[in-house]
């Protein structure tokens, strides 16, 4: 394991702890606490860069539904590395 492998998974695990937070938060009295706000912010964000990821990741081995969850759920974490080869699809 090298210390990107390490570092861009630590993020990926970081950004899920932060949805779990959100989720949490959600189905709480508060639904519209800060956390939540951030979470749904942040994945209309990653919504927008589902384009991007597609023309980044054109021509690799990977199933279009796999590249929208993927890109949905953890954004540039996710394409980046694959781009650079740094993390498996």
């Amino acid at each position: 394991m090298t210390p990107s492998f390490v570092l861009w998974n630590g993020l990926r695990l970081l950004l899920l702890a932060w949805y779990a937070v959100a989720l949490s938060l959600a189905v709480s009295a508060q639904p519209l606490h800060g956390w939540v706000v951030f979470i749904l912010i942040l994945l209309a964000v990653h919504l927008l860069e589902i384009p991007h990821a597609m023309r980044v990741l054109q021509g690799r081995p990977i199933g279009r539904a796999h590249l929208v969850l993927h890109t949905l759920l953890f954004g540039v974490l996710w394409w980046f590395p694959v781009e650079r080869r740094i993390l498996a699809p």
